[in-house]
């Protein structure tokens, strides 16, 4: 991932992988005064 602050996220997975689940873990800050923090987690299922 290059651009920590787009909205949008991309990833690659590896070439030779058939079966695999995949756990990202994201966390947001928002811009206000008190800096808040959101934590989210984002499950890939792989099946091939």
């Amino acid at each position: 991932m290059t651009d920590t602050t787009s909205p949008q996220l991309q990833f690659t997975l590896p070439a030779d992988v058939t079966r695999a689940t995949y756990h990202l873990l994201l966390e947001v800050h928002d811009q206000g005064p008190h800096h808040l923090v959101a934590y989210n987690r984002i499950i890939v299922e792989v099946q091939g």
